[in-house]
C-alpha cells in the first residue's frame, strides 16, 4: 500500500481520535441529559431506560476505541500501533510499530525499514 497523500490519512487518523474522546467526555452529560429528557417526556422512562443509554454509550466508546486502532500506516499499510486487536501497543506511539513512519509525517523519510 503505498498512498501518495499522508494528511489525508493523517486527517482519518485525527478523525477517529477526535470521535473518540468526543463519546468519552461527553458519557456523564450525555446520560444524564438524556435520562432527563426520557423523563420529562413521560414519567419514571428515564429511570428504566438510564442503565440501557449508558451501556450503548459505553458500547459506543469501546468500539470507537477498537476503530481507533485499525488505524492503518500510510506507508506500509499494516496497522499503526497494533499488530492484532488484542495486543495494542500504544495508543499514541510516536511512530508505525511495522516500518517506524514517525507520527504526522509528510512522507518525506527514505525507504521503509521493517522492524522485527
Amino acid at each position: 500500500m503505498q498512498p501518495t497523500n499522508y494528511a489525508s490519512a493523517w486527517h482519518e487518523l485525527r478523525r477517529r481520535e477526535f470521535i473518540y474522546w468526543l463519546i468519552f467526555f461527553t458519557f456523564l452529560p450525555g446520560v444524564v441529559g438524556l435520562i432527563k429528557l426520557l423523563d420529562w417526556l413521560s414519567a419514571g422512562l428515564g429511570d428504566h431506560a438510564g442503565q440501557w443509554i449508558a451501556i450503548a454509550w459505553g458500547g459506543a466508546w469501546i468500539l470507537s476505541g477498537y476503530w481507533r486502532t485499525t488505524f492503518r500506516c500510510p506507508r506500509c499499510g499494516e496497522r499503526f500501533v497494533a499488530d492484532r486487536w488484542w495486543e495494542t501497543r500504544s495508543l499514541r506511539s510516536p511512530e508505525c510499530i511495522h516500518c517506524g513512519l514517525p507520527l504526522w509525517s509528510e512522507g518525506r523519510e527514505e525507504q521503509a525499514t521493517r522492524r522485527t
